[in-house]
């Protein structure tokens, strides 16, 4: 049986980098029921592939859409991802 743990992380000592347009954090405006909500980008590289990942926790968003992405994986169906 798998076991979630969230721990807080310090993004320093992970393998991932914010991307960066002229010294700028590069973000993107994304429309989640109805509305925008701002997300800034990370960099993993994994292997040669680059993998882009977005990140709420933005001073531009709401407390509740800052929380969006805490969490990858929600391990039950409270956030709208029904088990079959």
């Amino acid at each position: 049986m798998q076991h979630a743990e969230y721990r807080e992380r310090d993004p320093r000592d992970l393998p991932v980098e914010p991307v960066r347009k002229s010294g700028e954090w590069l973000k993107v405006a994304v429309r989640i029921a109805g509305r925008e909500v701002i997300a800034r980008l990370w960099k993993a590289q994994v292997g040669r592939v680059p993998v882009y990942l977005l990140d709420t926790n933005c001073a531009e968003n709401i407390p509740s859409d800052r929380d969006i992405t805490h969490r990858l994986y929600g391990g039950d169906d409270r956030r709208g991802c029904a088990r079959k």
